[in-house]
């Protein structure tokens, strides 16, 4: 909820608490993401982001945490290696699943799409791995004026890579740097 609160930390609509969630005694700390709430949260959201093409409207900014995935990452010291091992496997394809069903909502000659990994292990807290899909986005490995590595970037990119998809100079004060696309044989 963090990347899209203003600065009082406030996030002006969505859902935010554990009604998205359904009780299952197999996953991580019991719980799961439950998909049909999921698309009812995002579908309610998106269409209040949608642009006003009779205003100069860019839209709005929608975030959807797969947070079985996150979950799934602090879980893994209270499980062996194999029990770990397919509680991630399930959430990948779970999130997989939710990931599909979310693109399949929006429109790809107008909407830009963020999907950033989880970021929670230990020791690699910073950098992750971004897929950015667009109407301008070329294909590419993105990266930026923080990792100079094609392919990651650090979490304090996400933000001004938000932003310069709308077209907003990045505050001054604001961490990081927009991605760049770069060629696939960086």
């Amino acid at each position: 909820g963090l990347a899209v609160a203003d600065p009082t930390g406030q996030v002006p609509a969505g859902s935010l608490g554990k009604d998205l969630l359904a009780d299952d005694s197999s996953q991580p700390f019991g719980v799961r993401l439950d998909p049909a709430k999921v698309m009812a949260a995002f579908t309610e959201a998106w269409a209040e982001a949608e642009p006003d093409p009779s205003a100069e409207d860019a839209g709005g900014v929608v975030v959807v945490e797969a947070s079985d995935l996150a979950r799934t990452l602090r879980y893994r010291p209270i499980v062996d290696f194999e029990r770990y091992r397919a509680m991630w496997l399930e959430a990948l394809e779970h999130t997989d699943e939710l990931v599909a069903s979310l693109l399949d909502e929006v429109d790809p000659e107008r909407d830009t799409v963020l999907v950033v990994a989880p970021y929670n292990k230990r020791g690699d807290r910073d950098l992750t791995v971004v897929g950015l899909r667009g109407p301008d986005v070329e294909p590419g490995y993105l990266r930026s004026a923080s990792t100079q590595r094609a392919g990651f970037l650090t979490l304090v990119d996400v933000g001004p890579t938000i932003l310069d998809a709308f077209g907003v100079d990045r505050p001054i004060e604001m961490e990081g740097r927009p991605a760049v696309v770069s060629a696939t044989d960086d």
